[in-house]
């Protein structure tokens, strides 16, 4: 099954993409679609039994998840912490955790969202929305944290930042997770 997300929700394909199907009726029980915002729509991560599904929304950011393939969603909670500076993309999964931006800290989740704890106890630097979106880039080995062009940091499994070098990136322009890809073991 390939699972998109779109702005109005999520679709599903049992044929590899030949045909599409709404999967709303399943999706809207743990999210409000009609709060997706349109700009920043839905982001879609994987883990190794799992599809996440990040929403920024107009009124609230959300996240839920499916176990088998978009039949059914279960809403992950963002309870203790706040989602007041909480931007979406700024949600990644890696090795079964999943890791959150809020209010200039990174707060994690061994459990789906059933407890959080802060990741590290550094502020980030720039951490205001004014100053961009934070976004994750993930491959299996390493988790590298990005805030637009301030600022480049790796990010542990246990959740501890290691600055990276953006020495030779340019500064003026802004540059995205997705810009970034991993080739190779170094």
């Amino acid at each position: 099954t390939i699972i998109a997300g779109c702005t109005d929700g999520i679709y599903l394909s049992s044929d590899n993409g030949g045909n599409w199907l709404s999967g709303n009726a399943a999706f809207a029980k743990a999210i409000d679609i009609g709060n997706i915002n349109p700009f920043f729509g839905m982001k879609l991560y994987t883990s190794s039994s799992k599809v996440y599904a990040s929403v920024s929304g107009n009124k609230k950011n959300e996240i839920a998840y499916t176990a088998d393939a978009g039949q059914t969603w279960t809403a992950v909670p963002l309870t203790g912490i706040t989602t007041k500076n909480y931007f979406q993309p700024a949600f990644a999964v890696f090795k079964d955790k999943l890791f959150v931006v809020a209010n200039k800290y990174i707060w994690l989740s061994a459990d789906d969202g059933k407890t959080w704890q802060l990741s590290d106890s550094v502020s980030l630097a720039n951490g205001s929305p004014t100053n961009g979106t934070p976004e994750f880039f993930n491959d299996a080995n390493t988790i590298l944290y990005l805030y637009r062009s301030q600022q480049l940091l790796t990010l542990s499994e246990a959740g501890k930042l290691t600055p990276a070098s953006i020495v030779g990136l340019p500064t003026k322009h802004y540059w995205d997770a997705d810009r970034l890809c991993k080739v190779g073991t170094k």
